[in-house]
């Protein structure tokens, strides 16, 4: 990694064998965090509102489980108004690779 004492190593290897590596790695973790999103569908979460998204007409949020700045967001629909940094229970009632879609309930 860049900046790290390990970084300017001699006998790097090569830019496309990292870039190989990285790529593999990215789609195992793809196929990893997939699965466990798709076995959330159907829980109750507390989520956290960060912000509202016209294009999606969805409040963006994230639960215990998502780490802000690293991992996906829980896309919360309500029939109520929501405001940034209220907590609410959803019900997740779809996954993607990254992202969960949730209700309020």
């Amino acid at each position: 990694e860049e900046d790290t004492p390990a970084g300017v190593l001699e006998g790097q290897l090569s830019r496309a064998t990292k870039e190989r590596r990285w790529k593999a790695v990215m789609e195992a973790q793809a196929e990893i965090t997939g699965k466990i999103n798709r076995e959330r569908i159907g829980s109750t979460a507390r989520v956290l509102i960060e912000g509202y998204d016209d294009e999606r007409g969805m409040w963006a949020g994230r639960s215990a489980h998502e780490a802000p700045e690293v991992d996906g967001s829980v896309w919360v629909r309500s029939d109520a108004p929501l405001t940034v940094g209220q907590f609410v229970d959803a019900r997740i009632t779809d996954a993607d690779v990254y992202d969960l879609i949730a209700q309020t309930v």
